[in-house]
């Protein structure tokens, strides 16, 4: 499974510290460089996104800009795994704790069958996960 690491390019330390976590595990992944959304101009955010829909966001006013480079850097990986056509695709931000439970999840996920084209493979928490979740897109 391809494993893509969203890692903003003056973020070093997180780099490191995700290097160092995958690097334990004897995962293989690639570094995508984030949208820095403060760097977008108020031109850049109308036309790369809905910005009356992120104005509505809850933590706009603290993270604002922040929340399109996010959803942009996603939508690049999104592009890649288009035309690569990558069949298996993990998304991490550089900011996680990667836990034990990671190499499991990862050889269930692998040894699921009959994955419907564009079906989405989400698991999600921030306490524990035992069994990855299918939806249907």
């Amino acid at each position: 499974m391809k494993i893509f690491v969203v890692n903003l390019k003056q973020a070093v330390d997180r780099k490191k510290h995700m290097e160092k976590q995958l690097g334990a595990m004897n995962l293989s992944y690639e570094f995508i460089e984030a949208v820095d959304g403060r760097e977008l101009d108020d031109e850049a955010l109308v036309e790369r996104s809905n910005l009356g829909f992120y104005r509505q966001h809850p933590s706009w006013d603290t993270r604002g800009k922040g929340i399109i480079g996010c959803a942009l850097s996603h939508q690049n990986i999104y592009k890649k795994i288009v035309k690569r056509k990558i069949p298996r695709v993990l998304i991490l931000e550089d900011d996680i704790h990667i836990t034990k439970d990671m190499p499991m999840l990862l050889r269930k996920i692998n040894k699921m069958r009959n994955i419907e084209k564009n079906e989405l493979i989400l698991f999600l928490s921030l306490i524990h996960i035992s069994e990855p979740t299918r939806l249907g897109m």
